[in-house]
């Protein structure tokens, strides 16, 4: 805790804005849930880490097909015949709509953690107003 450190109780008691009641609860507070909150917050903040490092390498693949299908892609614009011309056509609708579900699913990611963050922020603001009460479900 951030309190100041007094050398006997009577000076404590002396400070201005001092009150014992409060010192209590909060001990209360963290003898009950201290441990428990410490462990939310680490527990949270490894799960922060496993999304963004999945946010990572989904990106990378997401990359690697995408400058894949356009080496593909630059291939096939050299050679014209009519087959080729329709499976060209075709890879171009497939690179299309990788590129489409590429940011579907970053928007996604990006929704679920603006979510996850939000409720970590209410859990912390309960916890640190002293609410009992469940957080409502968005």
């Amino acid at each position: 805790m951030n309190a100041p450190y007094f050398n006997t109780f009577a000076e404590a008691i002396a400070q201005p804005g001092h009150n014992s009641a409060d010192d209590q609860m909060e001990q209360i507070q963290e003898l009950l849930i201290g441990d428990h909150r410490r462990d939310t917050d680490r527990r949270l903040a490894e799960l922060d880490a496993r999304i963004r490092d999945a946010e990572a390498r989904l990106t990378q693949r997401l990359a690697a097909l995408e400058a894949k299908l356009d080496t593909v892609v630059a291939e096939l614009k050299g050679q014209h015949s009519a087959g080729e011309t329709a499976i060209l056509h075709r890879i171009q609708t497939v690179d299309t709509r990788v590129g489409a579900i590429a940011g579907a699913l970053h928007a996604g990611h990006r929704a679920a953690f603006d979510a996850l963050s939000q409720g970590v922020s209410e859990l912390r603001m309960s916890e640190l107003n002293g609410a009992s009460q469940p957080i409502a479900k968005p």
